[in-house]
């Protein structure tokens, strides 16, 4: 039987340009008045999300990671009102670009809150794809719709060419300010294992919520413990509770 829970698939914008890095939020959360056990590994890594999506074309396609991992179950209790959530990295995925033709597309996720349950389903959400109208958009497409530098982001560093730094720190450099430019940051800094690279400033602005859930986009909740660049968020609790899969309270949001 499939626990009383939700899932919810939020931060969708109406549009974004072709290049622009899209960052969907999975939020589980416990519907029910009794605690509930369920799967914290919200990625497309480890199997437990999937994500479907319907391009321009009409054409449906299952969104999982670049690479898959066969890992051990993680699990969580929530009690009545909690939830625990992740930030999805969709733009590159196991085919490559997701969004790479100008029109609508259709997301809807689904979740196993167990190996054994049936998955939950958040609803259906659309987004539209446009051409980039001005010089800047235009040349962050030129330096995001690269299959290396798109590919080296979505694997935050894993099994990733190092002659593709180079396209990271022009995306980086170029771009510090933006979302793509300081994710190329962060990458360079997972890549390199250096504490060098600081995107406090970034960080500050974006905020504790939107900072963690491009984190977890990239970086599941295993090794919540070790001393990543989760490091950053160490007294911001809220979102030092979504990187690491724990439970947060609505009060908390």
């Amino acid at each position: 039987m499939t626990p009383d829970i939700s899932a919810r698939l939020t931060n969708v914008p109406q549009s974004k340009a072709r290049g622009e890095f899209v960052l969907p939020a999975l939020r589980i959360r416990n519907e029910g008045s009794e605690p509930v056990t369920v799967s914290n590994r919200l990625n497309l890594v480890e199997g437990d999300v999937l994500v479907e999506c319907t391009d321009p074309s009409g054409q449906r396609s299952e969104l999982r990671g670049v690479i898959t991992v066969d890992s051990l179950p993680r699990t969580v209790e929530l009690s009545a009102g909690q939830f625990i959530e992740s930030g999805l990295f969709l733009f590159y995925a196991s085919d490559g670009f997701t969004f790479d033709t100008v029109g609508s597309y259709e997301l809807r996720v689904g979740y196993h809150p167990d190996t054994s349950e049936s998955p939950v389903f958040t609803d259906s959400v659309e987004l539209r794809i446009t051409e980039p109208t001005d010089s800047e958009t235009q040349a962050l497409a030129e330096q995001t719709m690269v299959d290396d530098v798109a590919r080296a982001i979505a694997l935050c560093g894993l099994e990733t060419d190092p002659t593709v730094v180079a396209g990271l720190s022009t995306l980086g450099e170029r771009f510090p300010d933006r979302p793509e430019g300081a994710l190329a940051r962060f990458v360079l800094a997972e890549l390199s294992d250096s504490d060098t690279v600081d995107l406090t400033d970034v960080f500050d602005r974006w905020g504790p919520t939107t900072t963690a859930r491009w984190i977890t986009a990239l970086l599941s909740s295993e090794g919540g413990d070790e001393p990543t660049k989760r490091a950053y968020l160490d007294t911001l609790d809220r979102s030092e509770r979504m990187i690491r899969g724990e439970p947060v309270d609505d009060r908390q949001t």
